[in-house]
């Protein structure tokens, strides 16, 4: 896969994209969600002229980024590379999921964001943003 999209046409084109391998790209973000005790990374739009806000807890508000959903499989992040990447461009490789419901996650603050299910993700290189360019 050479193409990719933005976190804001991603968004746009959910009903189409839900379900199907892509890649995003955008700036990793982290957020401290205490209450579960660990970290939740966001992938959020690029660039940041262009982000939408977000209406917290109102399905319909789509805002510009998309929750990184990491499996209990094999497939964790390297939390070191993570800490590094913050606030870096990065693509991310995974399938988009809805925004879940409430009552089927552990952290209700973050239902009503869709979800990217990683299986990869890589810090975007100079080469790589020149090409975008």
């Amino acid at each position: 896969m050479t193409q990719h999209t933005s976190v804001n046409d991603c968004l746009d084109r959910l009903e189409g994209l839900l379900d199907t391998p892509l890649e995003v790209e955008g700036v990793l973000n982290t957020t401290f969600a205490g209450h579960l005790d660990r970290h939740e990374y966001w992938l959020l739009h690029y660039p940041r002229a262009e982000r939408r806000p977000d209406v917290h807890g109102d399905p319909s508000a789509r805002g510009s980024r998309l929750l990184l959903e990491f499996g209990d499989g094999s497939i964790r992040p390297n939390l070191k590379a993570m800490a590094r990447w913050e606030d870096k461009r990065v693509r991310v490789h995974g399938i988009v999921r809805p925004a879940k419901t409430p009552t089927s996650m552990s952290d209700p603050s973050s239902a009503y964001y869709t979800h990217l299910e990683v299986y990869s993700i890589q810090r975007l290189t100079s080469e790589q943003r020149r090409e975008d360019a």
